[in-house]
């Protein structure tokens, strides 16, 4: 017994030894990896493999290469959690193109298979696939200095802006062959308890890449890459909060029983929802709007729809390791305020909705201590 176990941690340790060996090469000396993922013959990630109905993704030898990379590392991540370095080689020599034309339109086909209703084929293998695409697109989003302006793109725009309003809020006509195979005849892809487990999984995401941005500032404040992820984290949270506040805007629009103005003139809020409302830019709400009037007539699934959407990003916030932040804003106080403005202006719009559910979600929230006015 005792040798079987001590043959086991020596395994361990060689698949650790590996990952960390391969990390290595890949870094220093790309030209090295890229031969080795071009030799692999067949299209398998470590012990993962990719279930048959997803054999049509879009990928090539290289790409799998990346994702067997992140799977071992996966198997591993107890031991290889509190390493950033090896976090950052998995997305060493990945271009942006490639995560616009590879990465994401897998990530989105797989991210919707798993919100359908109902059992899914191999589902233990779809997650853990879907889980390396979120691990490369966090280490891509966080580590590719060269690529700030980029990745700040993908973020703010890809992955949140235009996730909520063209892939969450418009009701696509029909969907992909991929995620054709996984639906049973009598399914809708895009109904409302199927869009909300799709915005709940994608905000997980959000969350893994915000918390390892927050990891690398807590754990290099004072450097480059630190002062880099901090700066972007604000980005994205500030998209984040704009998001909330915009879809809030949208709810308010849509109730029926908006409750009468008469009844809380003069109340501090609705003399704050006044001045935020002559400077907020609405364009976004707008587009929301029209996207939402496009997909249901049914007042009710708007508001269902914009409760649910509304309910997830609170819960980003809730989830976020704020901490690590606290030595930062001490450098940099500006976004203490940025971050007090943003909270009064999601509390203020949500309380002039009157929606308690969402008003007790967002005052549970685990807020920083620097967010809170003084």
């Amino acid at each position: 017994m005792v040798e079987k176990d001590r043959c086991k941690m020596d395994n361990d340790h060689s698949e650790v030894d590996w990952i960390i060996c391969f990390a290595i090469i890949k870094r220093n000396n790309p030209t090295i990896f890229s031969r080795e993922s071009n030799s692999r013959s067949s299209i398998v990630i470590g012990d993962i493999g990719i279930p048959d109905k997803l054999s049509n993704l879009r990928l090539n030898r290289s790409l799998v290469a990346h994702l067997d990379i992140v799977y071992r590392y996966t198997q591993n991540i107890e031991k290889l959690r509190d390493n950033l370095d090896i976090m950052k080689s998995l997305s060493d020599d990945i271009k942006y193109v490639d995560i616009t034309r590879w990465f994401l339109p897998n990530y989105k086909n797989i991210l919707t298979i798993l919100s359908l209703k109902g059992s899914i084929g191999e589902p233990h293998k779809v997650q853990r696939l879907f889980h390396c695409f979120q691990l490369l697109i966090a280490s891509f989003c966080c580590f590719q200095a060269d690529a700030l302006q980029l990745s700040s793109k993908l973020i703010l725009e890809t992955l949140i802006s235009r996730f909520v309003s063209q892939d969450l809020i418009v009701c696509k006509q029909k969907s992909s062959r991929i995620v054709q195979q996984y639906l049973r005849t009598d399914e809708a892809v895009f109904d409302l308890s199927s869009t909300r487990m799709q915005c709940k999984i994608h905000c997980e995401t959000l969350i893994s890449i915000m918390n390892l941005n927050l990891r690398v500032v807590g754990s290099s404040v004072s450097h480059k890459n630190g002062t880099r992820c901090g700066m972007q984290f604000f980005l994205i949270i500030s998209r984040i909060c704009f998001v909330i506040e915009s879809l809030t805007h949208c709810l308010i629009n849509q109730l029926s029983s908006t409750p009468d103005k008469s009844l809380t003139d003069g109340l501090a809020y609705r003399e704050q929802y006044c001045i935020r409302e002559r400077t907020f830019d609405f364009q976004y709400t707008n587009n929301i709007l029209f996207v939402l009037r496009e997909r249901t007539s049914k007042v009710k699934e708007r508001l269902e729809l914009l409760k649910g959407i509304i309910s997830e990003l609170l819960k980003v916030l809730n989830h976020l390791d704020w901490f690590q932040l606290d030595d930062y804003v001490k450098q940099y106080p500006i976004h203490s305020e940025t971050m007090i403005k943003r909270r009064l202006y999601i509390q203020i719009t949500l309380l002039i909705a009157a929606d308690l559910n969402l008003i007790s979600e967002f005052r549970l929230i685990r807020w920083p201590t620097w967010s809170k006015p003084s």
